[in-house]
């Protein structure tokens, strides 16, 4: 197989994870990981998608939309009110 251009005007950059001989370089990505599962472990332990009981996707996903529209507006008030944002127990019945 041959190609038209050498590889340094592909503008191309591979990445592969450092060797252990390396030095670290790049970002350090383990904020943005805990921010991600703090996303997921809020969606399903205080929004309850575990057991949502849509049967369609549609259903599904205005379930979704609702759900998160109302946190949204939860930690908004909050922020307007002083209070610590995700201190949310004053709205759960």
């Amino acid at each position: 197989m041959t190609f038209k251009l050498p590889p340094p005007c592909w503008s191309a950059q591979i990445l592969r994870p450092r060797r252990k001989d390396e030095p670290g370089r790049g970002p350090h990505l383990a904020p943005l990981r805990q921010r991600i599962e703090s996303i997921f472990w809020t969606a399903k332990d205080m929004l309850g998608l575990e057991d949502h009981g849509a049967r369609e996707l549609h259903t599904l996903r205005c379930r979704l939309a609702a759900k998160f529209l109302a946190l949204t507006a939860a930690i908004a008030l909050n922020h307007r009110l002083g209070r610590p944002t995700r201190n949310l127990t004053a709205y759960y019945a």
